[in-house]
């Protein structure tokens, strides 16, 4: 009888501990799934937040691009509408002078219109360094532009990248496998 009592002891024992751990395993995954639930949402404000920084941050670049572009065509415009006007003054000394030059003396002529080229010279030079300067500062700016946008497309399906407070983050729409290496480096696996 002890050993009867003992058996259906033993069995009873048996099937509440696997009763419980059954019911472990059923609130554990209930709890899993509640903060997977958690997680998402988490994530979906996040990357609504990071596409609107994003958004933002690429308008304000076009902002300042077409106002830097329009106020450099401008300057270049003025630049050059001075040049034309200092060039036409500058082509109207030179004849004044060459004509005084011809009529005063045979070889004086060279005297005058020497020095006045080399200022009319200097000018040109000057005022084609400085626009060439001023284009490609705007050059610059724009491939600056188009690199951070071809980074931006470049990340791989899922990923994006945002910057707050002076940090720098990517934001992945799925959880990474990690991995250490042989290095010692740790590896993220971001699509399969």
């Amino acid at each position: 009888m002890k050993k009867n009592s003992t058996l259906e002891l033993s069995k009873s024992l048996q099937e509440k501990a696997k009763a419980e751990s059954e019911q472990i395993q059923l609130l554990q995954q209930k709890r899993l799934e509640r903060l997977v639930e958690s997680l998402n949402r988490t994530l979906t404000a996040e990357l609504t937040t990071t596409q609107l920084a994003i958004r933002q941050d690429v308008e304000k670049l076009s902002e300042i691009t077409a106002r830097s572009a329009a106020g450099l065509k401008a300057q270049q415009q003025t630049m050059l509408d001075e040049m034309q006007s200092q060039q036409a003054t500058l082509m109207q000394s030179l004849s004044r002078s060459n004509k005084a030059a011809v009529r005063s003396l045979r070889w004086s002529w060279l005297r005058a219109t020497v020095p006045a080229l080399a200022v009319l010279a200097v000018i040109l030079i000057a005022s084609w360094a400085l626009i060439e300067y001023q284009s490609q500062q705007v050059l610059s700016l724009v491939a600056d532009i188009r690199q951070g946008r071809q980074t931006l497309e470049s990340l791989p399906t899922g990923v994006e990248f945002t910057a707050a407070e002076g940090n720098q983050y990517l934001i992945l729409k799925t959880e990474p496998e990690t991995y250490k290496a042989e290095s010692g480096a740790w590896v993220v696996k971001l699509s399969k």
